[in-house]
């Protein structure tokens, strides 16, 4: 492994550490375990397979519509009774503030390399390190949020 792979691994990892363990809103824990790290092209893209993960991060005030994914019509339940079966339902959701939690993992990522990267990198000497800082800028530029 070259020192960029190394470099955008090592990153790459602790964003998404950040990301899971301080920055991402945990009311199930489910949009948490679906963040994942996916390498391509001297590039590491984190990011997750669920829809509203956009919405969380980006806010919204617009509509959703809720789909079943495995069935024709969702069901609705209420005291063990079959109420409603619909193919679709439009749900109005509350308009939802932005909360940029991949961000706030790369903000605070930038902050703790400059200030200790051996502790991110502990492979690397300081003749590295040095040389290091001018391409932390590219590497983490190279972290997208999808």
């Amino acid at each position: 492994m070259n020192i960029s792979d190394y470099i955008i691994k090592k990153t790459a990892s602790y964003i998404h550490n950040i990301t899971i363990k301080y920055t991402i809103p945990k009311n199930r824990g489910e949009l948490a375990k679906s963040v994942t790290i996916s390498y391509k092209n001297n590039k590491a893209i984190i990011g997750t397979n669920k829809v509203y993960a956009k919405m969380v991060h980006f806010g919204s005030n617009k509509p959703v519509v809720i789909k079943p994914k495995n069935k024709k019509a969702l069901r609705f339940k209420i005291k063990g009774k079959t109420l409603v079966r619909k193919k679709a339902v439009l749900y109005k959701n509350k308009p939802r503030k932005p909360d940029p939690f991949f961000q706030k993992a790369i903000d605070i990522a930038k902050q703790d390399i400059s200030k200790n990267p051996t502790k991110i990198y502990p492979k690397l000497n300081n003749i590295m390190l040095d040389n290091m800082k001018q391409h932390l800028k590219n590497t983490v530029s190279n972290i997208k949020i999808k």
